[in-house]
């Protein structure tokens, strides 16, 4: 997995948003295991710990930078360290939690080949990514020239069958596909941090008043693009 420490450092990773898929957690987290992998700046981890105060997290990236950033929000063990080549012991965790992070990696079967490996036997992981419709556009492109939803994005999967091709050692139990749509307040923000009009980015920024949260909330979808999330049991 490669690693971009100029983006690292000018995008900003928000902490305001709840992330939907703990409305939908299939078990109580409290007293288990969990690993919140590429956690980036750490939103799944600091609302995980908030849900469930007696887990136990390892929250593990890549990034020294986004390393730094989760360690100075959330008290949980923190792992720098490539995805594809975790530094984990076999069967291991209760429950890894990676969002968004498939799509960053350039061999995304190794990726899923060691969930596999760290879960126990029984074990579950909730995995999401992208994909990308027929019709699909945005403004940016990555390394490759394909037009994409962020420039570090490796792929974007063209279906729900091609993603859930990766997933032939596990029970799925449930996939859920959603619009992808975009805080414009928060797309704001970001580029503010970005070009240093704002010199230090609070990644809890949009906490700080009801009216604040409110003008987070409103949001724009990208055409022909969705989310999709996998719930899965290790076989």
């Amino acid at each position: 997995m490669e690693y971009e420490e100029k983006y690292s450092r000018y995008q900003l990773h928000l902490l305001d948003e709840h992330p939907p898929f703990l409305s939908a957690l299939p078990l109580d987290l409290n007293s288990r295991l969990v690993l919140d992998l590429g956690c980036g700046g750490g939103i799944n981890s600091y609302y995980l710990k908030q849900n469930s105060p007696r887990a136990s997290f390892v929250s593990l990236d890549l990034s020294p930078v986004r390393c730094q950033q989760c360690r100075q929000h959330i008290d949980t063990s923190v792992i720098q360290a490539d995805s594809t080549l975790l530094p984990l012991k076999d069967n291991a965790f209760d429950v890894v939690i990676c969002t968004m992070l498939i799509k960053h990696v350039s061999d995304d079967r190794r990726l899923v080949e060691e969930i596999h490996r760290v879960l126990k036997p029984g074990g579950l992981v909730f995995i999401s990514s992208v994909i990308k419709g027929k019709h699909a556009w945005y403004f940016r492109r990555n390394r490759f020239g394909k037009t994409v939803l962020d420039s570090t994005h490796l792929r974007e999967y063209s279906s729900r069958e091609e993603f859930l091709s990766l997933f032939n050692h596990f029970e799925v139990l449930n996939v859920t596909l959603r619009n992808v749509s975009l805080s414009w307040a928060r797309f704001i923000y970001r580029l503010l941090v970005r070009f240093r009009i704002i010199r230090t980015g609070d990644p809890l920024f949009f906490t700080r008043t009801s009216f604040l949260k409110n003008v987070a909330r409103r949001k724009l979808s990208i055409p022909n693009y969705k989310e999709i999330e996998l719930w899965g049991r290790k076989k």
